[in-house]
């Protein structure tokens, strides 16, 4: 039962990763951006604007929310992540 419960945990951190990389598409499709720095620290910015910690204009309204939806999935999927394990060493003692 504990592999089941560490295969569970494993495939909620691999989701969270790939929402991670997937939530910059609606972003920077929320988001109007200016030319000037990284595209990391363009990136990083737009993702403040989205959350509302920085000043600047979203175009897309829609696209904000989806990305602050998989922002919300992320973190449900890592908290599942986290119970599961815990519930596994739990029943290990």
């Amino acid at each position: 039962m504990r592999i089941v419960a560490h295969l569970i945990a494993l495939l909620c951190a691999v989701v969270a990763i790939a929402l991670s990389f997937l939530v910059a598409v609606p972003v920077s499709a929320a988001v109007e951006s200016d030319a000037g720095g990284t595209p990391r620290a363009q990136g990083l910015g737009a993702l403040l604007v989205v959350l509302g910690l920085r000043d600047g204009e979203i175009v897309d309204s829609g696209a904000a929310w989806i990305a602050r939806g998989m922002l919300l999935a992320i973190v449900v999927v890592l908290v599942v992540a986290v119970l599961v394990e815990r519930s596994a060493g739990a029943r290990k003692r």
